[in-house]
Parts: C-alpha cells; sequence; structure tokens
C-alpha cells in the first residue's frame, strides 16, 4: 500500500503516538511527531496493521478508530503526498512511547529463533533466555 502512514490524533497520547518505538527499531536518530490536517471528506484507507484495510473519508476512518476496542495497531494510509499548507505543527516526542514488535506483546515471550533476532539489538540475550542459542 502506498501513500502516507497516519495516526489519527486521539485523546489517548500513547494511542496516538503508539507507532514511535516502532520506527525506533529500524532508525537512528530523534523521531518527530508531524501533524497535519486533511479535509474530513478525503478518502483514506484505515485497518489495523496486519488486516486488510477498508477506504471510507478521513472523518469516518476518526470515528472508526474511536470505536476500536483496542486502537494499538490501527492506521490510516492516505494515498498522496501532504502539502506544507496542511501541516499544523512539528513536535518532539518522547522516544518510548508505544509498543516495539507488536501491538499487545507485552508480557507475551517473543520468537527466540535466530531468524526472527537476526540484526536486532539484544538477540543474543533473547535466544539465551528463550533457550535457543545459535550453533
Amino acid at each position: 500500500m502506498r501513500g502516507i502512514f497516519a495516526m489519527p490524533v486521539t485523546p489517548h497520547f500513547p494511542i496516538s503516538h503508539q507507532w514511535v518505538r516502532e520506527i525506533k527499531r529500524w532508525r537512528r536518530g530523534m523521531v518527530v511527531g508531524i501533524y497535519f490536517r486533511i479535509p474530513d471528506s478525503e478518502m483514506v484507507w484505515v485497518g489495523r496493521y496486519n488486516k486488510p484495510h477498508q477506504w471510507m473519508t478521513a472523518a469516518q476512518a476518526a470515528a472508526h478508530v474511536m470505536s476500536q476496542t483496542t486502537m494499538t495497531g490501527v492506521q490510516a494510509v492516505i494515498p498522496r503526498r501532504i502539502v506544507p499548507a496542511e501541516i499544523l505543527r512539528v513536535r518532539r516526542l518522547p522516544q518510548l512511547v508505544g509498543w516495539r514488535h507488536y501491538p499487545d506483546a507485552h508480557g507475551k515471550c517473543p520468537r527466540a529463533c535466530e531468524c526472527c533476532q537476526k540484526g536486532q539489538s539484544g538477540s543474543r540475550k533473547i535466544r539465551e533466555k528463550y533457550g535457543q542459542t545459535s550453533a
């Protein structure tokens, strides 16, 4: 899916900024929030990151996100670039907000195989802890 991956701003700061920690896994440096507004009638894709997305207006997408029992992993995809006039502000964000491996991973054992952990920070400790060391 091509476009701008975004999350509607909700009253829950950790939900609106849940992707920060996931992005930090793959990118070095400071992650900032870019807040923008698109017309309510604009069509976007919305859904959970690993499920099929639905085509709906931006206003419907925001309502859809707010109606979910669990909002973690939900995203909107805007199929165009954001023009400078739509940008409201750029903000420094706390760098440890959100989930790291996948939504609701907290408290679950990570996949410890070498293939899943290859190149990840702390992978040796994970393999040792869960009994799968490399040969």
